[in-house]
């Protein structure tokens, strides 16, 4: 790791192998998935490589941002709160986690990418958001309909008191 941190060239075909692999694994996989990667490499290229003009223009990227295109993207924002020494990157610095949540954020506006941006730091809000945004419409509407069923239960005899 300390290499990684001064010799530019290893960086450079870290940050490329990381972003060819990330292709390949997803590409792998058979119907949904959740990739906690995908082009986030890119935005760290090019906050410490000298290749991310060479990786954006590549066809390999733009066929792979189509693709991304195609699926459900959950943009799940950093927050200070969670952020963690994990004793294997170099230190945590909040305003490097911003600058590249910032320019994830540019790629998806850039390549029209629809997204859902989740900014709680609540892991139960994350999972319900997901829960719902992934979950089956009809089933959601039965919820629905069971709660306003319920709440007339509730509210119509406090009406008629």
């Amino acid at each position: 790791f300390d290499r990684l941190r001064t010799d530019i060239e290893m960086v450079n075909t870290y940050q490329r192998r990381v972003f060819e692999r990330q292709i390949e694994v997803e590409r792998l996989q058979k119907g949904s998935f959740v990739s906690d990667r995908a082009f986030d490499n890119l935005a760290y290229a090019a906050e410490h490589a000298t290749v991310v003009a060479d990786l954006l223009g590549s066809q390999e990227f733009r066929d792979y941002m189509a693709w991304v295109a195609t699926g459900r993207v959950f943009y799940l924002r950093p927050h200070r709160s969670l952020l963690v020494e994990d004793g294997t990157r170099a230190a945590v610095d909040w305003e490097s986690v911003l600058r590249i949540d910032g320019m994830v954020k540019l790629l998806l506006e850039q390549y029209r990418i629809s997204y859902l941006p989740i900014d709680t730091p609540s892991m139960q809000e994350r999972v319900r958001a997901l829960e719902f945004a992934l979950g089956d419409p009809s089933t959601f509407h039965k919820r629905l309909e069971k709660a306003e069923e319920d709440a007339t239960q509730v509210v119509l005899p406090l009406i008629r008191r």
